[in-house]
């Protein structure tokens, strides 16, 4: 969870929760274009490698039942 308009307080708490119970915190852009406050490019907010992991053995493991 990377959302640009977050303070660094909120998000950190969001990965703290998202740590606690072993969810997959995914990235995401939310473009609205380029005319807002805080531009935001698309594909600026990406999902790391840890994470990026943790779907695709979530996906394999569903594949499986």
């Amino acid at each position: 969870y990377h959302y640009t308009a977050d303070s660094k307080e909120k998000t950190q708490k969001l990965l703290n929760i998202a740590q606690r119970y072993d969810l997959i915190v995914t990235g995401d852009s939310d473009f609205h274009g380029l005319y807002n406050e805080q531009p935001t490019h698309i594909g600026s907010r990406t999902t790391d490698d840890e994470n990026l992991e943790k779907l695709f053995r979530a996906i394999a493991a569903n594949q499986k039942k």
